[in-house]
């Protein structure tokens, strides 16, 4: 067995509840904008730590959000599941101005990764997509790998793409 570690790595300094928040499924924290953001059901909300707790800053109802990115300063991808009214979609958003920039047409987006200008994008149909979002309102598709079995999340560092597959592993 491994060494046990000389004190609790995680330390809980406050807490707080997240008023109509029924599920948290990401969270993502923006250095640039100094909150964090939360997708979830029902809604992409932000959100900043204080002396007294959270601070509700956004809160972009449009329904239920799935995972979150930052993509720059007061500038946010969100995946949403596709139903039977509408198919899935990442929508590229500026929280600032609760305004849709564009949309992206990848359903059933699960992990998603931004860098440089990049926005990577697992579909959990088993594909990575990859755009280049350095125009947030004109994303351009620049490649797309097919052949995953079941992608949940990724990392990338340089050149490469760590993705976490549920069915083929890392």
């Amino acid at each position: 067995a491994p060494d046990a570690l000389p004190s609790d790595p995680v330390l809980r300094t406050r807490y707080d509840t997240i008023p109509g928040f029924a599920h948290v499924i990401d969270a993502v924290y923006s250095n640039a904008d100094e909150q964090f953001y939360l997708a979830g059901i029902p809604a992409l909300t932000g959100w900043k730590v204080t002396e007294t707790g959270l601070v509700e800053t956004v809160r972009y109802d449009m329904g239920t959000t799935d995972h979150v990115t930052v993509l720059g300063p007061g500038r946010v991808a969100v995946s949403r599941r596709g139903d039977s009214a509408r198919g899935g979609m990442v929508e590229v958003l500026a929280v600032d101005e609760f305004a849709e920039l564009s949309n992206i047409p990848v359903d059933d987006a699960a992990g998603m990764y931004s860098s440089d200008g990049l926005l990577y994008i697992l579909a959990g149909s088993g594909s990575l997509h990859t755009y280049d979002v350095s125009d947030f309102e004109r994303p351009i598709e620049v490649h797309h790998l097919e052949g995953l079995g079941n992608p949940w999340d990724l990392d990338v560092s340089g050149d490469h793409a760590y993705v976490a597959d549920n069915t083929l592993g890392l």
